[in-house]
Protein backbone atom coordinates (compact mmCIF):
# COMPACT_ATOMS: atom_id res chain seq x y z
CA UNK A 1 0.00 0.00 0.00
CA UNK A 2 3.04 2.22 1.24
CA UNK A 3 4.66 1.84 -2.95
CA UNK A 4 1.64 2.48 -4.58
CA UNK A 5 1.10 5.79 -2.69
CA UNK A 6 4.87 6.51 -3.23
CA UNK A 7 4.27 5.96 -6.35
CA UNK A 8 1.31 7.87 -7.10
CA UNK A 9 3.28 10.75 -5.23
CA UNK A 10 6.16 10.33 -7.83
CA UNK A 11 3.66 9.96 -10.81
CA UNK A 12 2.11 13.53 -9.64
CA UNK A 13 5.65 14.97 -9.21
CA UNK A 14 6.55 14.53 -12.85
CA UNK A 15 3.92 15.89 -13.95
CA UNK A 16 3.50 18.99 -11.46
CA UNK A 17 7.32 19.70 -11.79
CA UNK A 18 7.76 20.29 -15.15
CA UNK A 19 4.46 22.31 -15.64
CA UNK A 20 5.58 24.55 -12.26
CA UNK A 21 9.15 25.12 -13.66
CA UNK A 22 7.93 26.14 -17.18
CA UNK A 23 5.22 28.53 -16.23
CA UNK A 24 8.16 30.06 -13.63
CA UNK A 25 10.49 30.31 -16.51
CA UNK A 26 8.10 31.48 -19.01
CA UNK A 27 7.00 34.13 -16.42
CA UNK A 28 10.27 35.08 -15.78
CA UNK A 29 11.45 35.40 -19.23
CA UNK A 30 8.34 37.93 -19.82
CA UNK A 31 9.10 39.81 -17.18
CA UNK A 32 12.24 40.39 -17.40
CA UNK A 33 11.56 41.03 -21.74
CA UNK A 34 8.22 42.55 -22.04
CA UNK A 35 5.94 45.17 -20.05
CA UNK A 36 9.29 46.71 -18.23
CA UNK A 37 9.35 50.05 -16.60
CA UNK A 38 12.67 51.90 -16.44
CA UNK A 39 14.16 54.19 -13.66
CA UNK A 40 12.14 56.88 -14.46
CA UNK A 41 9.32 54.49 -14.30
CA UNK A 42 8.45 55.21 -18.43
CA UNK A 43 7.92 52.35 -20.45
CA UNK A 44 10.84 50.43 -22.09
CA UNK A 45 11.60 47.73 -24.20
CA UNK A 46 8.61 45.34 -25.77
CA UNK A 47 5.09 45.94 -25.00
CA UNK A 48 2.54 43.50 -25.87
CA UNK A 49 -0.41 45.54 -27.74
CA UNK A 50 -3.61 43.87 -28.15
CA UNK A 51 -5.54 44.35 -31.70
CA UNK A 52 -9.10 43.65 -33.27
CA UNK A 53 -9.82 42.08 -36.49
CA UNK A 54 -9.16 45.39 -38.17
CA UNK A 55 -5.79 46.04 -36.35
CA UNK A 56 -6.45 48.53 -34.53
CA UNK A 57 -5.65 49.14 -30.40
CA UNK A 58 -8.33 47.24 -28.35
CA UNK A 59 -8.41 45.57 -25.27
CA UNK A 60 -7.36 41.94 -24.81
CA UNK A 61 -10.91 40.56 -24.38
CA UNK A 62 -11.77 42.02 -27.81
CA UNK A 63 -8.60 41.12 -29.15
CA UNK A 64 -8.08 39.11 -32.50
CA UNK A 65 -4.50 39.39 -32.99
CA UNK A 66 -1.42 40.64 -30.65
CA UNK A 67 1.90 41.73 -31.40
CA UNK A 68 4.47 43.82 -29.59
CA UNK A 69 5.83 47.68 -29.68
CA UNK A 70 8.93 48.91 -28.68
CA UNK A 71 9.41 51.87 -26.29
CA UNK A 72 12.26 54.15 -25.45
CA UNK A 73 12.59 56.19 -22.08
CA UNK A 74 8.61 56.14 -22.19
CA UNK A 75 8.67 57.02 -25.99
CA UNK A 76 6.84 54.57 -28.81
CA UNK A 77 9.34 54.10 -31.41
CA UNK A 78 7.04 54.20 -34.02
CA UNK A 79 3.33 53.39 -34.32
CA UNK A 80 3.21 49.22 -34.98
CA UNK A 81 -0.34 47.82 -36.81
CA UNK A 82 -2.00 51.45 -37.56
CA UNK A 83 -2.32 54.64 -38.88
CA UNK A 84 -4.48 57.69 -37.89
CA UNK A 85 -4.38 58.76 -41.33
CA UNK A 86 -5.96 55.64 -42.91
CA UNK A 87 -8.92 55.84 -39.67
CA UNK A 88 -10.77 57.57 -42.97
CA UNK A 89 -12.53 55.11 -45.08
CA UNK A 90 -9.91 52.65 -45.21
CA UNK A 91 -9.64 48.67 -44.99
CA UNK A 92 -6.86 46.50 -44.77
CA UNK A 93 -6.26 42.58 -45.66
CA UNK A 94 -3.99 39.97 -43.49
CA UNK A 95 -1.96 37.38 -45.45
CA UNK A 96 -0.57 34.90 -42.50
CA UNK A 97 2.46 32.90 -43.06
CA UNK A 98 0.52 29.84 -41.62
CA UNK A 99 -3.33 29.16 -41.32
CA UNK A 100 -4.41 27.20 -38.13
CA UNK A 101 -6.98 25.42 -37.94
CA UNK A 102 -8.09 25.83 -34.64
CA UNK A 103 -8.88 29.25 -34.02
CA UNK A 104 -7.18 31.02 -31.18
CA UNK A 105 -7.74 34.34 -29.27
CA UNK A 106 -5.67 36.34 -29.33
CA UNK A 107 -3.14 34.98 -32.17
CA UNK A 108 -0.06 36.02 -32.66
CA UNK A 109 0.34 38.44 -35.17
CA UNK A 110 2.61 37.02 -38.27
CA UNK A 111 2.34 37.39 -41.78
CA UNK A 112 1.80 40.73 -44.33
CA UNK A 113 -1.05 43.52 -43.43
CA UNK A 114 -1.86 45.50 -46.53
CA UNK A 115 -3.83 49.02 -46.20
CA UNK A 116 -6.16 50.20 -48.45
CA UNK A 117 -8.00 53.37 -49.72
CA UNK A 118 -11.33 53.42 -50.39
CA UNK A 119 -10.55 53.43 -54.29
CA UNK A 120 -8.45 49.77 -53.62
CA UNK A 121 -5.25 51.72 -53.80
CA UNK A 122 -2.16 50.67 -51.70
CA UNK A 123 -1.09 52.63 -48.89
CA UNK A 124 0.32 50.38 -46.52
CA UNK A 125 2.50 47.49 -46.95
CA UNK A 126 3.43 45.66 -43.25
CA UNK A 127 5.32 42.31 -42.48
CA UNK A 128 5.13 41.31 -39.18
CA UNK A 129 7.52 38.31 -37.92
CA UNK A 130 6.90 36.59 -34.49
CA UNK A 131 4.90 40.12 -33.42
CA UNK A 132 7.17 42.48 -34.39
CA UNK A 133 7.55 44.67 -37.80
CA UNK A 134 9.86 43.63 -39.97
CA UNK A 135 9.08 46.03 -42.67
CA UNK A 136 7.03 49.12 -43.31
CA UNK A 137 6.11 50.56 -46.62
CA UNK A 138 4.49 53.83 -47.48
CA UNK A 139 2.73 54.72 -50.76
CA UNK A 140 1.35 57.88 -52.71
CA UNK A 141 0.59 59.22 -56.11
CA UNK A 142 2.78 61.69 -57.73
CA UNK A 143 1.02 64.91 -59.63
CA UNK A 144 0.76 62.75 -62.73
CA UNK A 145 -1.27 59.90 -60.85
CA UNK A 146 1.61 57.46 -61.17
CA UNK A 147 1.77 55.01 -57.63
CA UNK A 148 5.41 55.43 -56.21
CA UNK A 149 6.87 54.09 -53.15
CA UNK A 150 7.73 57.18 -50.71
CA UNK A 151 9.39 55.21 -47.41
CA UNK A 152 10.29 51.40 -46.48
CA UNK A 153 11.27 51.21 -43.34
CA UNK A 154 13.36 48.00 -41.78
CA UNK A 155 13.15 47.07 -38.67
CA UNK A 156 15.20 44.53 -38.97
CA UNK A 157 17.83 46.15 -39.84
CA UNK A 158 20.07 47.63 -36.79
CA UNK A 159 22.50 50.19 -37.07
CA UNK A 160 25.88 48.17 -35.32
CA UNK A 161 22.87 46.04 -33.74
CA UNK A 162 21.76 48.59 -31.77
CA UNK A 163 18.53 47.92 -30.28
CA UNK A 164 15.31 50.06 -31.15
CA UNK A 165 17.48 51.46 -34.14
CA UNK A 166 15.60 50.65 -37.77
CA UNK A 167 16.59 51.55 -41.52
CA UNK A 168 14.86 54.60 -43.28
CA UNK A 169 14.66 54.20 -47.26
CA UNK A 170 13.26 57.34 -48.67
CA UNK A 171 12.48 57.91 -52.17
CA UNK A 172 12.33 60.87 -54.73
CA UNK A 173 7.69 61.81 -54.32
CA UNK A 174 8.22 62.69 -58.15
CA UNK A 175 9.47 59.38 -59.70
CA UNK A 176 9.53 56.86 -56.90
CA UNK A 177 13.53 56.66 -56.99
CA UNK A 178 14.89 56.19 -53.85
CA UNK A 179 17.20 58.82 -52.53
CA UNK A 180 19.21 57.92 -49.95
CA UNK A 181 19.39 55.59 -46.80
CA UNK A 182 19.56 56.50 -43.19
CA UNK A 183 19.86 54.86 -39.54
CA UNK A 184 17.53 55.89 -36.69
CA UNK A 185 16.84 55.73 -33.15
CA UNK A 186 14.69 57.43 -31.01
CA UNK A 187 13.27 59.87 -33.94
CA UNK A 188 17.09 60.95 -34.65
CA UNK A 189 19.62 60.03 -37.27
CA UNK A 190 22.70 58.10 -36.24
CA UNK A 191 25.34 57.36 -38.93
CA UNK A 192 25.86 59.00 -42.02
CA UNK A 193 23.60 59.37 -44.49
CA UNK A 194 23.95 57.32 -47.51
CA UNK A 195 23.42 58.90 -50.74
CA UNK A 196 21.65 56.15 -53.56
CA UNK A 197 21.51 58.25 -56.42
CA UNK A 198 24.44 57.39 -58.94
CA UNK A 199 23.81 60.19 -61.64
CA UNK A 200 27.49 62.18 -60.81
CA UNK A 201 28.51 64.64 -63.21
CA UNK A 202 32.08 66.38 -63.16
CA UNK A 203 31.69 70.18 -64.38
CA UNK A 204 33.93 72.71 -65.23
CA UNK A 205 33.96 76.38 -64.29
CA UNK A 206 36.19 79.11 -66.20
CA UNK A 207 36.84 81.79 -63.86
CA UNK A 208 38.91 84.71 -64.22
CA UNK A 209 41.55 85.73 -61.17
CA UNK A 210 42.13 88.73 -59.47
CA UNK A 211 44.29 89.37 -56.26
CA UNK A 212 45.90 91.35 -54.66
CA UNK A 213 49.52 89.88 -52.60
CA UNK A 214 50.61 92.15 -50.18
CA UNK A 215 54.54 91.40 -48.51
CA UNK A 216 57.32 94.05 -48.39
CA UNK A 217 57.05 94.32 -52.23
CA UNK A 218 53.20 93.69 -53.32
CA UNK A 219 52.16 92.88 -56.28
CA UNK A 220 48.26 92.67 -58.61
CA UNK A 221 47.73 89.20 -59.52
CA UNK A 222 45.64 88.64 -62.56
CA UNK A 223 45.05 85.13 -63.76
CA UNK A 224 42.64 82.04 -65.20
CA UNK A 225 41.37 79.65 -63.29
CA UNK A 226 39.79 76.06 -64.31
CA UNK A 227 38.11 74.57 -61.79
CA UNK A 228 36.18 70.61 -61.37
CA UNK A 229 33.32 70.15 -59.50
CA UNK A 230 31.74 67.24 -58.85
CA UNK A 231 27.81 67.09 -58.14
CA UNK A 232 24.92 65.09 -57.89
CA UNK A 233 22.15 64.99 -60.27
CA UNK A 234 18.50 62.84 -60.13
CA UNK A 235 16.88 61.27 -62.77
CA UNK A 236 14.91 64.94 -63.54
CA UNK A 237 17.56 66.31 -63.71
CA UNK A 238 17.79 68.31 -60.28
CA UNK A 239 21.54 68.70 -58.25
CA UNK A 240 19.67 67.43 -55.16
CA UNK A 241 23.63 67.32 -53.36
CA UNK A 242 25.87 69.98 -54.50
CA UNK A 243 29.25 69.42 -54.08
CA UNK A 244 31.04 70.69 -50.82
CA UNK A 245 34.84 70.49 -52.38
CA UNK A 246 36.62 70.89 -55.60
CA UNK A 247 39.72 71.27 -57.46
CA UNK A 248 41.18 73.79 -59.93
CA UNK A 249 44.48 74.66 -61.38
CA UNK A 250 45.28 78.59 -61.92
CA UNK A 251 47.88 80.36 -63.93
CA UNK A 252 48.86 84.27 -62.86
CA UNK A 253 50.27 87.44 -64.24
CA UNK A 254 52.05 89.06 -61.26
CA UNK A 255 53.30 93.15 -61.57
CA UNK A 256 54.99 95.32 -59.35
CA UNK A 257 54.21 98.43 -60.86
CA UNK A 258 57.04 100.75 -59.12
CA UNK A 259 59.00 102.16 -62.25
CA UNK A 260 62.79 102.74 -60.07
CA UNK A 261 62.47 98.98 -59.53
CA UNK A 262 60.44 96.65 -61.75
CA UNK A 263 59.66 93.37 -61.18
CA UNK A 264 57.16 90.61 -62.63
CA UNK A 265 56.16 87.26 -61.87
CA UNK A 266 54.54 84.39 -63.36
CA UNK A 267 52.80 81.71 -61.23
CA UNK A 268 50.98 78.28 -62.00
CA UNK A 269 49.44 76.78 -58.65
CA UNK A 270 47.11 73.65 -57.65
CA UNK A 271 44.40 74.47 -55.39
CA UNK A 272 41.76 72.42 -53.21
CA UNK A 273 38.92 74.06 -51.93
CA UNK A 274 36.56 72.01 -49.17
CA UNK A 275 33.71 73.70 -47.19
CA UNK A 276 35.11 77.01 -46.24
CA UNK A 277 39.24 75.96 -46.79
CA UNK A 278 40.95 77.02 -49.54
CA UNK A 279 44.83 75.37 -49.92
CA UNK A 280 47.42 76.17 -52.67
CA UNK A 281 50.36 74.75 -54.05
CA UNK A 282 52.37 75.95 -56.80
CA UNK A 283 55.91 77.54 -58.24
CA UNK A 284 56.21 81.61 -58.94
CA UNK A 285 58.93 82.75 -60.94
CA UNK A 286 59.90 86.55 -60.21
CA UNK A 287 61.32 88.07 -62.70
CA UNK A 288 63.58 91.46 -62.88
CA UNK A 289 66.09 92.91 -65.51
CA UNK A 290 67.23 89.75 -67.05
CA UNK A 291 67.33 87.42 -63.30
CA UNK A 292 64.84 85.35 -62.32
CA UNK A 293 63.75 83.66 -58.27
CA UNK A 294 62.13 80.43 -58.96
CA UNK A 295 60.17 79.86 -55.48
CA UNK A 296 57.59 76.94 -54.14
CA UNK A 297 54.67 78.59 -52.78
CA UNK A 298 52.36 76.90 -49.99
CA UNK A 299 48.98 78.96 -49.42
CA UNK A 300 45.97 77.93 -47.35
CA UNK A 301 43.39 80.61 -45.86
CA UNK A 302 39.47 80.71 -45.55
CA UNK A 303 36.91 81.13 -48.61
CA UNK A 304 33.66 82.05 -49.37
CA UNK A 305 31.52 79.13 -51.49
CA UNK A 306 35.37 79.23 -53.70
CA UNK A 307 34.88 82.35 -54.72
CA UNK A 308 36.64 85.33 -52.05
CA UNK A 309 39.60 83.53 -50.44
CA UNK A 310 41.50 85.17 -47.64
CA UNK A 311 45.19 83.16 -47.96
CA UNK A 312 48.29 82.93 -46.26
CA UNK A 313 51.36 82.04 -48.14
CA UNK A 314 54.88 81.25 -47.95
CA UNK A 315 57.70 80.47 -50.38
CA UNK A 316 60.70 78.71 -50.66
CA UNK A 317 63.35 79.76 -52.62
CA UNK A 318 64.67 76.73 -55.44
CA UNK A 319 67.90 78.63 -56.65
CA UNK A 320 70.42 81.04 -54.70
CA UNK A 321 69.10 83.72 -56.75
CA UNK A 322 66.82 84.98 -54.28
CA UNK A 323 65.47 88.86 -54.35
CA UNK A 324 65.59 89.95 -50.89
CA UNK A 325 63.10 92.92 -51.56
CA UNK A 326 60.50 90.11 -51.78
CA UNK A 327 59.70 88.26 -48.29
CA UNK A 328 58.64 84.73 -48.17
CA UNK A 329 55.26 85.46 -46.44
CA UNK A 330 52.20 87.03 -47.54
CA UNK A 331 49.02 87.80 -47.45
CA UNK A 332 46.23 87.99 -50.15
CA UNK A 333 43.14 88.91 -51.24
CA UNK A 334 41.65 86.62 -53.77
CA UNK A 335 38.80 86.73 -56.29
CA UNK A 336 38.09 83.61 -58.48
Amino acid sequence: MEDWYILKKMKLLTIVFPFLLSLSSFSQNREDTLNRFDTNNKKTGYWICYLDSNFNLNKKENAKYYGFEHFINGKLECKYFYYDKLKVRAHKKYLPNHFDTIYKIPELINGEVFYYDKFDSLLIYEKYINGKPSIIEDYAFTQNNKKIKIESLYYDSLFNNMPGSYLDYDYDFRNGLPEYKQYFKNGKSIGEPFILYKHKVIESINKPRIGFIYQSKSFLEIGYSKKHTKQTIDSAGVTRFPTKHFSGFTVSFLGNFNKTDLCIGQKAVYNYFYKFINSEIGLVNYTKAKSNDFRITLSTGLSILGRLSLMYSYSIPLTNNIFNEISRNSISIIIH
